[in-house]
């Protein structure tokens, strides 16, 4: 698993016996109570607009149903090795916890430009803004900003300042 490679949301696979993709892009899962679609890379948009389609185009078809989503890694690291989860583009993953420890930081959010569902932060030092996939309330004035050798990831949002501290992936 390359954090550097992963774009959140991550959605937890839950038990399955196959994951199959045929020549024509069709992601199929098969479980002990039958099988079902779970995506078509030929449709259009990203994993996400690809899964609101598909029962459109295969009317009558079992759909995979995806119930828990992890937004940051905070959510992430609750998970045990081996833990199946497709990202934002439709990649399949096992999560592997690291052995190393990466430090975790408390930085103020400067401004919040919501976009539907989406939010963009802006974190006090940083350039680069971070998209998070919700709406954020009011009272949540920090984020938590895990640096890793991948380069630093939001790890958490907060209402309170929190002193550093390390934790594993």
């Amino acid at each position: 698993m390359d954090l550097g490679k992963i774009k959140f949301p991550l959605y937890k696979l839950r038990s399955y016996l196959n994951i199959d993709t045929n020549l024509l892009g069709l992601v199929k899962i098969t479980t002990i109570k039958g099988e079902y679609i779970f995506d078509d890379i030929n449709l259009k948009g990203d994993f996400e607009e690809r899964r609101s389609n598909l029962a459109l185009h295969y009317p009558g078809k079992k759909i995979y149903k995806l119930k828990e989503r992890v937004m940051y890694l905070r959510q992430l690291v609750k998970y045990k090795s081996g833990t199946t989860f497709v990202d934002f583009n439709g990649n399949i993953l096992k999560y592997s916890k690291s052995t190393k420890l990466f430090q975790i930081k408390s930085i103020k959010i400067n401004r919040k430009v919501e976009h539907g569902n989406w939010t963009v932060i802006y974190l006090e030092g940083f350039e680069q803004p971070y998209l998070v996939g919700q709406t954020m309330l009011p009272t949540t004035t920090y984020a938590s900003v895990m640096g890793t050798r991948w380069g630093p990831f939001l790890y958490d949002l907060t209402n309170k300042y929190h002193e550093p501290y390390r934790r594993k992936i």
